[in-house]
């Protein structure tokens, strides 16, 4: 018996991303926090929350499957509280006005998805691709 497809709504899937330095340490560390809504192969929504160091191999994941992506909105903005309170910065990611249903198999990439962010001067420090956030 074959189980119905499941049905993607790619126009309710966000990620949101946050970044900041420990400049009191020596030296500096450099994090980010994001927490993402996506669906699973199954159509089930799935928060998706990673953390760690940037510029480190091991970064920590946890994956929670919610009811909704209304349920999620909830988590987003008590998320949203905690990483301001930790002096988290949010990052802009270059593609995130970019409509997926725009991109078809096998066509070219956007131009968003291989040009560098357009404050990267702004926002890199030092020569080994480390990310800091300037004023």
């Amino acid at each position: 018996m074959n189980a119905p497809s499941p049905v993607y709504d790619l126009s309710r899937w966000w990620c949101d991303t946050w970044q900041k330095v420990q400049q009191d340490a020596q030296p500096p560390v450099y994090r980010y926090y994001r927490l993402c809504l996506r669906q699973d192969l199954w159509g089930q929504w799935e928060l998706i929350r990673c953390w760690g160091r940037i510029g480190q191999k091991a970064s920590r994941e946890v994956r929670e499957i919610i009811a909704s992506p209304e349920a999620a909105e909830a988590i987003r903005v008590q998320v949203q509280k905690t990483r301001r309170q930790h002096r988290y910065l949010p990052v802009a990611a270059p593609w995130a006005d970019l409509d997926l249903a725009d991109i078809t198999p096998g066509s070219e990439p956007p131009a968003c998805a291989t040009a560098e962010h357009p404050d990267a001067e702004k926002i890199r420090s030092g020569d080994e691709g480390r990310w800091t956030l300037l004023g």
